[in-house]
């Protein structure tokens, strides 16, 4: 069995047990990586996108799930909202552009379906049902939403905010950069 300390000698270690793995889809999920104990079995692909999401400082629309203090995430906004016209639109970046999504708009949640997307009213909030990382259960997941009263235009590129998770607020906090 490994036993994991982090930096901070107030954060309590975690253990994994050997031939399993801690972190999304575990026995145990600690941080957002998948972190194997000793003996386990087909753990290469995992270790490398594991580097390869601390790279990209898991760049995504949603925040990474599992959080440690500390942790950097850059969130990307994709999805925008015309004020003026009320459309919504999702930024594909297979071909760097803006495409207009259907949203149903209520005060009130509705009945969840794969792929579909719902503006709460009385939150303001953006929310798409499905699965994040194809091994949670399904789930409405908010979404982050840019609202101007202008279209955007095919060389507008989605927004990136660096993020840092305090645990002591269980929460993100955005962190300004300045040139």
């Amino acid at each position: 069995m490994y036993t994991i300390n982090l930096s901070d000698p107030l954060t309590p270690s975690f253990s994994i047990p050997d031939g399993a793995y801690n972190g999304p889809g575990g026995n145990s999920a600690n941080t957002s990586l998948r972190l194997y104990g000793r003996g386990a079995l087909e753990w290469g692909e995992s270790i490398n996108e594991d580097l390869a999401k601390l790279l990209e400082t898991f760049s995504g629309a949603t925040a990474p799930i599992h959080p440690i203090n500390g942790q950097m995430w850059v969130e990307t906004v994709i999805y925008y909202r015309n004020t003026t016209t009320n459309v919504f639109y999702v930024y594909h970046y297979t071909d760097l552009s803006w495409h207009a999504i259907e949203v149903i708009e209520s005060a009130t949640a509705i009945a969840p379906t794969v792929g579909i997307h719902w503006y709460n009213t009385v939150s303001n909030t953006l929310y798409m049902y499905g699965q994040l990382y194809n091994q949670y259960p399904l789930a409405w997941m908010a979404r982050s939403v840019v609202s101007h009263n202008t279209s955007p235009t095919g060389s507008t590129y989605p927004t990136q905010v660096l993020r840092v998770y305090d645990a002591a607020r269980s929460s993100w906090s955005t962190v300004t950069l300045t040139p």
